[in-house]
């Protein structure tokens, strides 16, 4: 993984997360995220959440949370990544993600991204 990817995940990590994670387990390695979020679940299931293939269920939860930061962790690909290599993503990169998806409009898919919530 590079440094620079590393320093932003701690970053991220540090200052409180939700991690919601999508895919499909039939499709197996598109299933990442949702296995994932379902095995750290056991850890703090109102910290990891398995979206499966609807994302967007889980938006309000995550917003729920004390948490500052929403990471959401799907595979997609990426021409210039390598097959298991990782990219973060900003919230306003996401607009200028173009990938074919089978999550329709209300997620453009990402490898990791966080989003930063509203305080209350």
């Amino acid at each position: 993984m590079r440094d620079e990817l590393k320093q932003e995940l701690k970053k991220v990590l540090s200052e409180g997360y939700v991690l919601i994670g999508v895919g499909s387990i039939v499709k197996g390695d598109d299933g990442f995220g949702s296995l994932l979020a379902a095995e750290l679940s056991d850890i703090d299931p109102q910290r990891f959440f398995d979206a499966s293939t609807a994302p967007e269920n889980y938006a309000y939860k995550a917003a729920k949370t004390p948490y500052k930061n929403v990471i959401i962790v799907d595979t997609c690909w990426f021409d210039d990544l390598q097959p298991g290599e990782m990219r973060l993503l900003h919230s306003d990169e996401l607009e200028r993600v173009s990938v074919p998806s089978t999550h329709g409009p209300t997620l453009q898919p990402v490898s990791y991204t966080h989003l930063t919530l509203p305080t209350n």
